[in-house]
Order: structure tokens, then C-alpha cells, then sequence
């Protein structure tokens, strides 16, 4: 689905450990890296929310360039510095004027959010 652009960033989650800071694993992936930001044709970003995390894509393709197809994996804490994937979803926005690519529901896939990581 995302076969071109890159992200200009690459993020690693981190939780405290006690006095340690450990870096985020994916079940059966190994170290969490996560895209960030990107350009005008392609995004990335995530969600934390208290025992869930969304990483979100987005890249836009010809034809037009007006229709960016998006995806977003769900995974959710194993453990204290483990996630899992628990589900994917992809789809389309069409996105022809500026007014149409700063909505939130656009915008999201350039952002990086946190209100709370681990349980």
C-alpha cells in the first residue's frame, strides 16, 4: 500500500522501569520503530492512549495525487515494554484543496500524540 515516500523521522518508544528507561518491543518484530512526520505525498504518525497504540500511514499516488490512501495498525501492551498487533485497517481520502488536507481526520497521519503509553 505505502511503496514510496519516506517518513523525515524514526521514533522509538521508551517506558520507565524503575530506575531504567526500556525501549518498546514488537511481539515477533523485535524494536519498536516508528515513521514520523514526511513529506507533502506521504505521511506518518501514531496514538498512544491508556493500553493501546495506533501507527498511521498515509501516501498519496497517481493519477490525480488527490487521493492519499491511509492505514493504521492497532497494537496493544503485552507487557510493560511489549506490544502486540491487534488489528489493521486501510482505506482512501480525497484531498484536492489545502482547506481539504489541514482537517484532523488529515492531519492525524503527520502527527505524533500521547496522552498515555503503558498500562
Amino acid at each position: 500500500m505505502h511503496d514510496h515516500g519516506a517518513s523525515t523521522q524514526s521514533w522509538g518508544l521508551f517506558v520507565r522501569e524503575g530506575e531504567r528507561l526500556a525501549a518498546v518491543r514488537q511481539e515477533g518484530v523485535g524494536l519498536l520503530r516508528l515513521g514520523v512526520a514526511g513529506s507533502v505525498t506521504h505521511g506518518g504518525g501514531f496514538r498512544c492512549e491508556p493500553g493501546r497504540l495506533d501507527v498511521l500511514a498515509i501516501a498519496d499516488r497517481p493519477p490525480d495525487y488527490d487521493t492519499y490512501y491511509w492505514s493504521r495498525r492497532a497494537l496493544a501492551w503485552t507487557g510493560p515494554a511489549t506490544v502486540r498487533e491487534t488489528g489493521r485497517a486501510e482505506g482512501s481520502i480525497v484531498a484536492r484543496t489545502l482547506e481539504d488536507r489541514t482537517r484532523p481526520e488529515f492531519a492525524q497521519y503527520w502527527q505524533a500524540r500521547c496522552t498515555a503509553a503503558a498500562p
